[in-house]
């Protein structure tokens, strides 16, 4: 999502809370929700469509905005990002109503976790290869960022605090988030058994370990 009238650019990574943030800042997006597709209600579901950036779309990554914004508009953006406890967010990432997927099958979760992209696919700028150089992967050596480009992170464990922040930065006033696309399904915990809790630690460690998440995190969710 890219605004110019308030200067910010989201990098909308799947299942963070992202439609929450993308409905609270319509009114200041230069894209326009579309829901031509099947099962897009506008509300809890719908894509996003850019009136000059066509190779654009809902989870766009880092490095295609990159390549498809002009520079001096690539530069100018506030840019920022949700990131979610990969255990929770894998979850909820196999419950999507896009998948429509309504029971639980542990064979098709393993697979759908090992062809899910990492953090670092959403969040790396490979056309900066200056800096790309110097990493191992999506962050730095010593810990200090995710991106050169990336201003702010927020957590989608205390989305509405961070967004409080992110509306102050972008001066733009504060509302509670709406609560959107809500699941009712069992907690993300129940899902869980060793082989599988280990599988996500393997395939998110770099995000894990960078953000300091963890398992039994999920008990209090």
């Amino acid at each position: 999502m890219i605004s110019t009238q308030k200067k910010f650019l989201f990098i909308h990574l799947p299942k963070t809370g992202g439609n929450s943030i993308q409905t609270a800042l319509m009114q200041y997006a230069d894209e326009q929700k579309v829901t031509n597709e099947d099962g897009l209600d506008g509300v809890d579901r719908f894509g996003m469509e850019h009136p000059k950036y066509k190779k654009i779309a809902k989870h766009s990554s880092l490095s295609r905005y990159y390549r498809c914004l002009d520079a001096e508009l690539y530069k100018s953006l506030f840019k920022f990002a949700i990131v979610r406890n990969p255990w929770d967010q894998m979850i909820s990432h196999y419950f999507s109503p896009y998948r429509g997927v309504d029971t639980w099958n542990r064979s098709d979760f393993i697979q759908m976790v090992k062809r899910t992209a990492p953090l670092s696919y959403y969040l790396q700028n490979r056309g900066l290869a200056a800096h790309f150089l110097k990493r191992k992967g999506l962050f730095f050596e010593n810990g200090r960022a995710l991106d050169a480009d990336l201003d702010m992170v927020l957590r989608f464990e205390r989305l509405n605090d961070d967004y409080r922040q992110l509306c102050e930065r972008l001066g733009i006033p504060y509302e509670p988030l709406p609560q959107v696309n809500k699941s009712k399904r069992k907690r993300s915990v129940d899902y869980y058994d060793d082989e599988l809790v280990e599988l996500i630690a393997k395939h998110f460690r770099k995000e894990i370990e960078f953000f300091g998440y963890r398992f039994e995190d999920l008990q209090s969710l």
